[in-house]
């Protein structure tokens, strides 16, 4: 499943067709409703990079929820202040003060420092002085700077076996199709991981 973050909700997206009242996303970022076969006709001769919505940050009528604070605390790369205190002060009772005090510091520098960072033409100056190869040097830079907003996702599945199935007497071993679906518990979808 591809996991995206739009205007800082997520969105999971699977590559299931297009049915009517699915929601989508274009590759331009617009969501919609399919309201009809028409309109899933058109999006799929335009383009096949529109994707089916199945579960959403953002309430989005029929469909299940992502819990927005789980996904932010295993995004790759994302710091986890509170296991960062715990790896300096320990889990112990006698540590929850000082772990306090450390991830709120932290994060109150991280909030005074968002914009200080050093300009792409500081670095390009930087990086002149020292090499000639702009070129792979212009592509990790921009790497490095670009917010990441795609991610392949796990999620929790059921399998169930398929309705279709008959039991036959025949003294052979047939095999038993089975239907694999997101697990909903009380209207969410779990994340298990993000790569």
């Amino acid at each position: 499943m591809k996991l995206i973050k739009k205007d800082n909700e997520y969105y999971l997206l699977s590559n299931d067709d297009l049915q009517t009242r699915d929601w989508a996303l274009r590759p331009d970022g617009v969501i919609l409703r399919m309201t009809d076969t028409d309109m899933i006709d058109y999006l799929d001769s335009e383009s096949k990079a529109t994707r089916k919505i199945i579960a959403s940050t953002k309430k989005l009528d029929g469909l299940p929820f992502l819990n927005k604070s789980n996904i932010e605390s295993i995004i790759p790369g994302k710091a986890d202040l509170n296991k960062m205190a715990e790896m300096r002060y320990g889990s112990s009772e006698e540590g929850a003060k000082c772990r306090a005090k450390w991830v709120n510091g932290y994060s109150q520098c991280l909030e005074d420092n968002a914009g200080k960072k050093f300009t792409i033409e500081d670095m390009k100056e930087a990086r002149a002085s020292g090499y000639d190869n702009f070129i792979s040097y212009e592509k990790w830079l921009k790497s490095i700077t670009e917010d990441k907003t795609e991610w392949e996702a796990k999620i929790e599945m059921n399998t169930f076996v398929h309705p279709d199935n008959k039991f036959v007497d025949d003294g052979k071993t047939h095999p038993i199709e089975t239907i694999t679906k997101p697990k909903i518990v009380e209207g969410f979808i779990n994340v298990l991981s993000i790569k």
